[in-house]
Order: structure tokens, then C-alpha cells, then sequence
């Protein structure tokens, strides 16, 4: 996969989305969210998901923050909206990187571990413009009312779910956001590389094309020409015959004449 550099195209300005609340200290857990390879899987700057509290015993909610990145389409991938998350522990924010997709698979789970909890993500879109500047406003609301009303219930801040999705019990170390951007945008720079070099291929395939379409129409044209000067030659052949042949014709009967004076 190859690589361009990420363009933010929106920023979202920092809120708190619930009020604090404290709650014990969960265990540290350190999962890595791999990236599906159909494109459609979280894509995870981190390493580990989970947040921990090094002395205190209790918490303060997260505080989430959104904003759209950037895009870029791939071959043989789906283009897709990037949202940076601010999440803050009351001592110190750390920024993740989620997909909508990503949130559709943690509310999946989510509705599988608790279903007395009924969360609403911002709904698909099959038919429209995915990345029109107003439907993706709208799906960013959307996913920060989902985090406010996530966030509310302290049974799915505990879930580990929860915990990977937000990194609340790991947060990314200094600079590791920065290494994981760093890295997609290198990818990036690859794929744009890669896509260049097979225009560059295709592009010199099609003028190869170009030239053997335009040898054939040479040949072509040129038999054409040929075929026409023939058909003209027959043509005349049978005139000169023609008149040959009524010239002879003339002079077998001026013979008999002068045989029978």
C-alpha cells in the first residue's frame, strides 16, 4: 500500500461530553486492535487499549473530541473518513483514530454483552455522496452523542470493549500517535507512488496501443488504396477489351465484305 500525505479537513473544538464520576480502578489489559484487511476494520495508532490510573483509585470520564482528518482513495479500496478522537483521563489527553466502522463494531458488541443498553449510532448511507461536507458534520454529531450517552453508563466504561476502544487503561505513550500517523501517511505515500507508476505503466501501454492502431489504420488505408487502384485497373482492362474486341469485330466483317466484291 502506498502513501499521501493526510489533509485535515475539519477540527472539532474540545468538550466535555458527560460530567465526571468516579468508579473503581478496572485491571490493565494491553490487546492490540488489528486493522481488517478488507479496509473496513478499526484502524489502531496504539498498541495496547486500555486506560489505568497509576495512583488513584478512581477516574474521571473521558472526554471526548472528533474531528475529520482526511481521506484518500486507494486502488482497490474503499475511500473512508478518518476521525481523530481527543479522549482525556482527568490527568492528561491522549488522541486515537477511529473509522465509523469501528463504532458500528464496538456498538455491536456493546448490544451482545448489555443488551438492556440500546445506543444509536448516526445511521448508513447506501446511495449518497458518503463524504458530502454536511452528511459528514452530521455523522460526527452523531458519534459524539453516542460517546456522551456511552460514557453515562459506568457498566460499559468498564466493558473491555470499551476499554481497547478508547484505550483507557493503556494510553498511547509520547509520540506514539505521532508514529502512527506518521506511518498512514508513509502508506500513503507508497500507494500514491505505486498509483503513479502504474499510470506511468498503463500510460505507456496506451501509447504503445495508440501506435499499433495507428500502423493498422496506415495498412488499412494503404490496402484500400491499393484495392481501389486495382478495381479502377480492371475496370479499364474491360474497356480496352471491349474495344478491342468491337474493333476486331469491325474488321472480320469489312474483310467478308471485300471477299464477296
Amino acid at each position: 500500500m502506498s502513501a499521501a500525505t493526510v489533509t485535515e479537513t475539519a477540527q472539532g473544538g474540545s468538550r466535555r461530553l458527560v460530567s465526571p464520576v468516579a468508579f473503581k480502578k478496572e485491571g490493565d489489559i494491553a490487546e492490540v486492535l488489528a486493522k481488517s484487511e478488507n479496509g473496513h476494520g478499526p484502524i489502531n495508532n496504539s498498541r495496547s487499549d486500555v486506560f489505568t490510573s497509576s495512583t488513584a483509585s478512581t477516574i474521571s470520564m473521558p472526554r471526548i473530541d472528533s474531528c475529520i482528518l482526511g481521506k484518500e482513495t486507494l486502488e482497490q479500496r474503499e475511500k473512508f473518513t478518518l476521525y481523530k478522537i481527543e479522549v482525556n483521563n482527568g490527568s492528561k489527553p491522549w488522541v486515537i483514530y477511529r473509522r465509523y466502522g469501528d463504532f458500528v463494531l464496538l456498538n455491536k458488541k456493546l448490544r451482545k454483552l448489555y443488551p438492556q443498553f440500546r445506543l444509536h449510532l448516526p445511521g448508513k448511507r447506501f446511495f449518497k455522496d458518503n463524504f458530502d461536507k454536511d452528511f459528514i458534520d452530521r455523522r460526527q454529531t452523531g458519534l459524539e452523542v453516542f460517546t456522551n450517552n456511552l460514557f453515562c453508563h459506568r457498566n460499559l466504561v468498564l466493558s473491555d470493549s470499551v476499554q481497547r476502544f478508547y484505550r483507557l487503561n493503556s494510553p498511547p505513550q509520547p509520540g506514539e500517535s505521532l508514529e502512527a500517523c506518521q506511518n498512514y501517511c508513509q502508506s500513503l505515500e507508497q500507494s500514491l507512488a505505486d498509483l503513479r507508476q502504474r499510470f506511468r505503466d498503463q500510460n505507456a501501454e496506451f501509447n504503445a496501443v495508440k501506435i499499433e492502431l495507428a500502423r493498422i489504420k496506415y495498412y488499412r488505408d494503404e490496402n484500400q488504396h491499393l484495392t481501389n487502384h486495382l478495381q479502377k485497373q480492371q475496370t479499364d482492362v474491360e474497356e480496352v477489351t471491349k474495344s478491342l474486341r468491337d474493333q476486331l469485330t469491325i474488321a472480320w466483317r469489312m474483310r467478308e465484305k471485300l471477299k464477296m466484291s
